[in-house]
């Protein structure tokens, strides 16, 4: 398993490297400044809308990179949350837009895919204690191939977001 801790400045340059096995150590971090690592799967400006008291569900937003062969994110956890979902946006014949769940989101080889506001998203749904900024939430990915990256996210208001829809 390996964690990746994302920083305000420098979200958009870092992705993951080889990390090697981390199991029988505490810690074992590297990051590199290619956006599309060899071999790797790379995650860069990793984001969560704040999630005040009362409000049960939250987005969470990032951009993945897939520099290996082709496989799909096919779930993600929190452990603030009762449920995570891998969710889309998607548009109706009447140009109602609506959020819907997705099993699995392709990462074909060589290729990015955006996780952004009004698109695709990580949904965390029953959250049990406020995302506050400041606060670095841990989210996990999970890939068809059993992988998992551990990330922290950073806390965003809409504002610094520059974007002011939901999802």
């Amino acid at each position: 398993m390996r964690t990746i801790f994302l920083s305000c400045n420098a979200l958009a340059a870092i992705a993951l490297s080889a990390c090697g096995d981390t199991e029988n150590s505490s810690a074992s971090y590297e990051t590199a400044q290619s956006a599309c690592p060899a071999n790797e799967i790379g995650v860069s400006d990793a984001w969560v809308r704040p999630a005040r008291a009362g409000q049960p569900t939250t987005a969470a937003y990032f951009s993945i990179c897939n520099g290996g062969e082709e496989t799909s994110l096919v779930s993600a956890a929190y452990d603030g949350a009762d449920a995570v979902e891998l969710h889309h946006t998607a548009m109706s014949d009447d140009a109602v837009a609506s959020m819907e769940k997705s099993d699995g989101v392709l990462l074909p080889a060589g290729e990015t895919v955006q996780f952004a506001p009004g698109g695709r998203h990580v949904m965390l749904i029953g959250v049990k204690d406020a995302i506050a900024e400041g606060s670095d939430p841990l989210i996990t990915l999970t890939f068809a191939n059993g992988e998992k990256l551990n990330l922290v996210f950073e806390v965003r208001s809409e504002a610094e977001s520059g974007d002011h829809l939901h999802p």
